[in-house]
């Protein structure tokens, strides 16, 4: 799996973010660590689309957190930012996550 900007992650478990940053720390010449700059996705904040059935989550910009390779589970989530519903339906580009948990494949 390759992860970039502006990939939504799980990590530390439970917990789940954007992607915003990817670092490497060399601590000793030769030896690297890989790090991740993550917006996190508001826990316990989440709605439910009437329509889709999906899940709808909240970004918190007011923090961010590093984290390491270590932390992060090898499963890639599918989020689309959007804008509250309103008369004209979803729009994108917003803080709000319409989260798509279904099984997705591809031939």
């Amino acid at each position: 799996m390759t992860l970039s900007i502006p990939d939504y992650i799980r990590y530390r478990h439970s917990r789940m973010g954007r992607i915003d940053g990817i670092f490497v720390h060399e601590t000793v010449q030769g030896i690297k660590y890989v790090f991740f700059y993550i917006t996190p996705i508001l826990p316990h904040t989440w709605r439910l689309d009437s329509i889709l059935n999906l899940s709808i989550h909240k970004l918190d910009r007011t923090r961010q957190e590093i984290v390491g390779l270590p932390a992060v589970e090898s499963l890639r989530l599918y989020m689309i930012d959007i804008s509250p519903s309103n008369s004209e339906g979803l729009q994108l580009g917003n803080d709000e996550l319409l989260y798509c948990s279904w099984n997705i494949e591809f031939f």
